[in-house]
């Protein structure tokens, strides 16, 4: 048995790329792939179908302060609710037979993370690493918004992506960061504040989605 660890931040659901919308509202439409490959980084719908559960009150008594710990894990301008065991998210997949379907669990790693979240071991037999998004600490992946939803096919020419359109080293993300700028500043692409820290955070999907 192969009892190595890997660091992370802690458990996410989010929407299965093919998913990663809701058809009842107009303005949710699917993210189209790039060049065949569809989106899989960090910047999905996070709970998405846990959090209807919960507003419409129809969220298990039983699971409500657990589901409140996690919402209020979010530290300042990350945006993003972590669950500390796997245990707990899958609480909430396991809620109705649609939300598997719609949902995997992710891991994320990076040092701020790691740092800032209460920093767990996961076994690394459970963890398949998909590669690394490039996310600004204001909450949003620049690697969704410039290839994905702005279509900046140029940014792809110097800074390939893998097949879950992530980077597959941490190195990618100076280079990428550079023509991001320079998109930036001819109005092609959301510009970054000046002094906006920027993340490369590893991704990996749960071998085990139950």
């Amino acid at each position: 048995m192969n009892l190595d660890k890997y660091s992370i931040a802690g458990y996410l659901m989010v929407r299965k790329p093919t998913h990663d919308y809701d058809p009842n509202y107009v303005t949710s439409l699917p993210l189209n792939p790039v060049r065949g490959i569809h989106y899989h980084g960090m910047q999905r719908m996070e709970w998405y179908d846990v959090d209807t559960y919960f507003l419409e009150k129809r969220l298990p008594e039983k699971f409500m302060a657990k589901y409140e710990e996690i919402i209020q894990s979010e530290y300042f301008n990350l945006f993003v609710d972590l669950a500390t065991t796997k245990e707990d998210v899958f609480l909430f997949m396991n809620l109705d037979e649609e939300i598997p379907i719609k949902n995997e669990v992710i891991v994320l790693s990076s040092p701020t993370l790691n740092a800032i979240y209460s920093e767990v071991l996961v076994s690394e037999d459970l963890v398949e690493w998909l590669g690394y998004d490039i996310w600004t600490l204001g909450g949003w992946s620049l690697i969704r918004h410039a290839i994905f939803e702005n279509r900046q096919l140029c940014l792809l020419e110097n800074n390939p992506i893998n097949e879950f359109g992530l980077f597959d080293t941490s190195e990618s993300m100076v280079q990428f960061v550079q023509e991001y700028n320079a998109l930036g500043s001819s109005d092609k692409v959301d510009p970054l504040i000046d002094g906006m820290p920027v993340e490369a955070i590893r991704v990996g999907r749960l071998t085990i989605q139950s």
